[in-house]
């Protein structure tokens, strides 16, 4: 099998600025993404929330929030399924945008490894196994962990309607497991990836 042939010094500075401008597009599209599948999931998990708010406003005062309609407590299970759902697909648009900052991070560790100066006023990371999947206490480690908050929440509601007061226990381990799928998700894959890339 015939190799192709080298590039050269030229042609690869050439090839990697063009890499690095878009990968700049590739970051920000990715982010507005993220942003967009975080509005979609706070509108399916207040969702049901709104409907209740209107119900109980126009209902008899009977009807509380601890004693909903089995149909309504099936809204708010399926509100906590899709929830996960989407707080998984949440979850793996950010380990993208995480490739991509870190094919940016190694460009940048190629010229400065160009030039010893250059090491000097390069100040953004240049290590290219940097960041890490696992973003303990960042921004993205609080926002799953208040999708599964909220997933816990509709599904503990959902499945009390549903279910009944009388399998409380029930009640409340689907609630914990439903709030446990989004961090713990996001947790091992997290880890697992890290520990594959060293």
């Amino acid at each position: 099998m015939k190799m192709p042939p080298a590039i050269s010094g030229r042609d690869f500075h050439e090839f990697a600025r063009t890499e690095y401008e878009s990968l700049v597009k590739l970051i920000i599209a990715k982010s507005e993404r993220q942003e967009k599948f975080l509005t979609i999931f706070m509108t399916i998990a207040g969702g049901p929330w709104i409907l209740i708010g209107i119900i109980l406003r126009n209902s008899k005062p009977e009807i509380g929030v601890l004693s909903l309609p089995s149909a309504l407590g099936t809204v708010f299970l399926g509100s906590a399924i899709f929830g996960i759902l989407v707080s998984t697909i949440y979850v793996q648009a950010r380990f993208i945008t995480i490739y991509y900052v870190r094919a940016m991070n190694a460009i940048r560790q190629y010229y400065s490894s160009l030039n010893g100066a250059s090491g000097k006023i390069l100040v953004l990371p240049r290590n290219p196994f940097k960041p890490r999947h696992l973003e303990l206490w960042s921004a993205t480690f609080w926002t799953v962990l208040a999708m599964g908050l909220m997933n816990a929440v509709n599904c503990y509601f959902g499945a009390r309607s549903v279910m009944g007061e009388d399998r409380l226990c029930l009640t409340l381990t689907l609630a914990v497991v439903a709030g446990l799928l989004s961090p713990l998700y996001y947790c091992v894959i997290a880890w697992r990836r890290d520990s594959q890339a060293k």
